[in-house]
């Protein structure tokens, strides 16, 4: 099996991961990859929204895609409350 270069994912590794925050909080479930030229941006659903997310080091923390769980920083603005 080919694996890809390090810090890079395959699309079908991605959707369906549970995000969590770097606090533990469940933020939801990767549903899509948006290939943009400047970086991929994942949509993660929680309920009946969703949230983009722009795929950079500063907001991703860890990608486990083994265990499907995503661990990201989260800043103001950037996850839309219920």
């Amino acid at each position: 099996v080919v694996k890809p270069p390090r810090g890079k994912f395959f699309v079908h590794d991605i959707v369906g991961c549970s995000v969590y925050s770097e606090e533990g909080t469940f933020l939801g479930v990767i549903d899509e990859v948006i290939k943009l030229p400047a970086q991929d941006i994942w949509s993660i659903r929680n309920d009946n929204r969703s949230n983009l997310i722009p795929v950079v080091k500063e907001f991703v923390k860890k990608v486990d895609t083994k265990n499907k769980t995503i661990v990201i920083h989260v800043i103001e603005g950037l996850i839309q409350e219920r």
